[in-house]
């Protein structure tokens, strides 16, 4: 229920459209799939969805399984399936269904180190072949650094604190809140003075040009 505001997909406002017309999927962290039916019913769900919609991109859901090296769980529920593994048989489903946007809530949430590696490179293959443009929540730096065009910082899951292009995150001023998340240590208590900066370490103090600063964090 949308207590406020406008929902915009491209030129079309979708704020009051049903669920099934949004054309909307969403991969959810805790996966969130049918348990009734197994791994590969759940894909083949979604791929008949996909079809209709956009049969010229339609592909074979095994190869999402394939492309994991997971192809050995289509047969089984999914209370038994690791979480990993469940994480991206929802993922599959969910681009299976060829959807106008995916949004993926903490995708890497319960993946190796490995597994993230080739979701990040079938991600990249998702919005770039298929042409599904992607929404990513997640608090992992390293994933959202290799998979994303743009980065966009929440305070507390409410406002917008900042936007920035992926190929301008480390040349582009830092708010503190982004610094934050992404893990950057560097963080100094400075004082300003005109275009001169004195950086506080303890009792030590050493004046210094904004320039000379970079990518430190002033908070």
């Amino acid at each position: 229920v949308v207590s406020s505001g406008r929902i915009r997909l491209g030129d079309a406002d979708i704020t009051h459209w049903a669920p099934h017309k949004r054309s909307v999927a969403t991969a959810f962290q805790d996966a969130g799939l049918f348990p009734h039916v197994d791994v590969m019913e759940n894909l083949q769900l979604g791929a008949r969805v996909g079809r209709r919609r956009r049969p010229d991109i339609a592909g074979d859901p095994l190869e999402h399984l394939n492309h994991f090296g997971l192809a050995y769980i289509t047969s089984r529920k999914p209370f038994e399936l690791s979480g990993g593994e469940a994480q991206i048989s929802s993922i599959g489903r969910a681009v299976a269904s060829s959807p106008s946007i995916l949004l993926l809530d903490e995708p890497t949430a319960s993946l190796d180190h490995m597994k993230k590696r080739l979701l990040s490179t079938w991600l990249v293959d998702v919005v770039q072949y298929r042409r599904i443009p992607c929404v990513i929540v997640s608090h992992d730096r390293e994933f959202l650094l290799s998979v994303s065009d743009r980065l966009v910082v929440f305070d507390n899951g409410g406002a917008i604190v900042e936007t920035v292009d992926r190929s301008q995150h480390r040349e582009a001023s830092m708010s503190l809140l982004r610094a934050t998340l992404l893990g950057y240590p560097n963080l100094f208590d400075i004082r300003w003075n005109g275009n001169k900066a004195t950086l506080m370490f303890g009792s030590i103090a050493a004046a210094a040009r904004y320039r000379a600063l970079s990518p430190a964090i002033a908070r």
